[in-house]
């Protein structure tokens, strides 16, 4: 199965596709503008069959929020939209939830989050590798939001199909 995980910001998101079948590799993974992610959802329609999307959903912690996170809360909207149009299965977990299935916190850093994924992965070296033996999960980003893309494509994974 193959599961597309968004990261979702006011003007860029990161997404990666995870694939189930071979070993929870991640073969596709992009930081762009939001209008680019659109187009890649759409292509996924059509490539695939009974496409999963995972969109990490925004939450309340109780403070005030500026425009950034109303813009953010719009292109959710948008990507939703698009997939359902397509009709897509689709699941849109809170970091909350995210973190606590990896973390069993609701406060869990994304650091720990990350180091849960590494570790399903079989560590750093094997997970993440180098250049010339590079792993599954090699040149996903910190910067670019690509961990907790992942994370989100994992949650769903694992709620679809839990681990044993």
């Amino acid at each position: 199965m193959l599961i597309m995980g968004i990261d979702p910001g006011p003007e860029r998101s990161a997404w990666v596709v995870l694939d189930t079948t071979t070993a929870k590799r991640v073969p596709f993974f992009g930081y762009e503008e939001n209008e680019a992610v659109v187009a890649v959802i759409r292509m996924q329609m059509f490539k695939w069959v009974n496409p999963v999307i995972a969109i990490e959903q925004v939450s309340c912690y109780g403070m005030p929020v500026g425009q950034t996170t109303f813009d953010t809360c719009r292109w959710i909207g948008h990507f939703q939209r698009v997939h359902m149009i397509g009709g897509s299965n689709g699941s849109s977990p809170t970091y909350p939830e995210i973190a606590t299935h990896f973390c069993h916190k609701r406060n869990a850093k994304e650091s720990a989050v990350r180091a849960v994924l590494i570790d399903r992965w079989g560590g750093k070296e094997k997970a993440i590798g180098n250049k010339k033996s590079p792993g599954p999960l090699y040149g996903l980003k910190v910067k670019y939001h690509h961990w907790s893309a992942l994370a989100v494509a994992v949650y769903v994974a694992d709620s679809i199909a839990p681990r044993p």
